[in-house]
């Protein structure tokens, strides 16, 4: 029997075999090079990258985020949101979920209607002004109550189906959290940017207009959220006498009225327009009013107040913030205490930082007996030729403290116009803003502060705010998972 020789192929093959495979282990086992701004976590995936702080608010030196902890997503803070003074969010600090992010922050899947409300209701708020003090010192919620009330077109796809709906929903004093998506008309169709002939009708004989003003109470107890790019169109939100009501991203669009007789009849041509887009009054006591937008919408009535009267007026009220919203294409902003027997400081007081006001002509505010916070606000485009407008207007026994704001363009250059007399003078005190805010004639306290903040609030240097304030201003929120 013949021997046959075992081949050397098969060793070969078995040598070349196990190198490989040796090989095959060492790169498998070799870290992968990360991408720039991804950190591995335990279970091998990236990390979110962490934004970078906005401008003016600083980091806590040596405090990093501890190796391996992710941030939770759901809520970025807003573009210069100021924080506890002495207490700097620390850098990768988790944030709580549900809450609105801004535009440009790493973010999750949309929140459903239902999820915004399951983790915003009862939540405690802080506004950073004066509405944090309401409710003796204990501040603002959001509503909690049974269930979300949604005025959507799912819901309601006949218009005014759903302003009804809506109106029906504000007008009562239970505790309630409406979520409002897309547009309600408040006129029922009877304006358009088209068409606003209703409001061009007089009696003959009287020379009243025919139509009045389409506006509509909102009670307390309310929390009112935007979704959808959310509008209120062609009519004014009345807040009087109420507490506890918190309004976010929304836009207040065209609240269109006329004057309330026929300027073109004898005796009559310096009839004004009565509507404003939201009116708080008659001792309200605890609102804020943040990340909306009001605008007169495709109108131009900035010189003469033939359709629309106030953007978001305050004759009387207590414990309220207006915070991170847009006024624009508007003349008379916010008049706070409409006479001038209205000299009681303590019957207004007022919180306005981080709004930006451009494209409009005067009061930002207009005040008289008025506690009022002005803080890290942006003006710019301020008047029109025929009108060429002020910031700030000062009235009797209206005690400012002004803080920390942009003011640009300002086409009379007035960034305050006095309106006080030697009796009840304006206190206005001010610092680090860009331009002077120049005291009133007629304040002999020899500049001291008429008054200090109760709340909470970190003011951010100004020469930030023409890049924040565009940027995160009006009703920009998102809310995501």
């Amino acid at each position: 029997m013949a021997v046959r020789k075992k081949s050397i192929k098969p060793l070969l093959w078995a040598a070349v075999l196990a190198l490989v495979t040796v090989l095959l282990f060492a790169v498998c086992s070799s870290p992968v090079p990360e991408k720039p701004g991804e950190t591995p976590n335990e279970t091998g995936e990236p990390q979110e990258i962490v934004e970078p702080q906005e401008p003016g608010e600083p980091q806590e030196p040596g405090e990093p985020q501890e190796p391996g902890e992710p941030q939770e997503p759901g809520e970025p803070q807003e573009p210069g949101e100021p924080q506890e003074p002495g207490e700097p969010q620390e850098p990768g600090e988790p944030q709580e979920p549900g809450e609105p992010q801004e535009p440009g922050e790493p973010s999750g899947e949309l929140m459903t209607p239902q999820e915004i409300f399951d983790a915003l209701k009862g939540k405690q708020v802080t506004t950073y002004g004066w509405a944090d003090m309401a409710n003796g010192g204990a501040g603002l919620s959001y509503a909690d109550p049974a269930s979300l009330t949604l005025i959507d077109d799912e819901n309601y796809p006949n218009p005014i189906n759903k302003r009804e709906a809506f109106t029906n929903a504000i007008n009562n004093n239970n505790e309630k959290f409406i979520i409002v998506s897309g547009d309600i008309d408040l006129s029922d169709g009877r304006i358009s940017d088209a068409d606003k002939s209703f409001f061009n009708q007089f009696d003959p004989v009287t020379n009243n207009r025919v139509n009045n003003d389409i506006r509509f109470n909102l009670g307390s107890n309310t929390t009112l959220i935007g979704i959808n790019n959310a509008r209120l169109m062609f009519g004014g939100i009345n807040i009087s006498n109420r507490q506890n009501v918190i309004i976010r991203n929304i836009t207040f669009y065209d609240a269109h009225g006329s004057t309330e007789k026929n300027t073109n009849s004898s005796g009559n041509s310096d009839s004004k327009a009565s509507i404003d887009a939201m009116t708080i009054q008659g001792g309200s006591n605890g609102v804020w009013v943040d990340h909306c937008k009001f605008t007169d919408g495709t109108c131009n009535d900035m010189i003469r107040n033939y359709n629309h009267d106030g953007a978001l007026d305050i004759p009387a009220g207590i414990n309220i913030t207006v915070s991170w919203t847009e006024f624009t294409n508007h003349d008379k902003v916010m008049l706070v205490a409409g006479n001038d027997t209205l000299t009681t400081v303590t019957d207004r007081q007022i919180t306005l930082h981080h709004n930006y006001f451009h494209a409009t002509t005067q009061r930002m505010p207009r005040t008289r007996g008025t506690q009022m916070h002005v803080y890290n606000n942006y003006y710019n485009s301020i008047g029109v030729s025929g009108n060429t407008g002020y910031a700030m207007g000062p009235g009797v026994n209206a005690h400012f403290i002004v803080e920390n704001n942009f003011f640009g363009s300002i086409m009379s250059n007035k960034v305050v116009d006095y309106y006080d007399n030697a009796t009840y003078p304006a206190i206005v005190w001010s610092a680090g803003n860009n331009k002077t805010v120049a005291r009133s004639s007629n304040d002999k306290t020899g500049g001291s502060k008429p008054w200090e903040p109760a709340y909470s609030y970190t003011l951010e240097p100004n020469a930030g705010l023409p890049s924040s304030i565009p940027a995160g201003a009006g009703p920009v929120l998102e809310f995501r998972k």
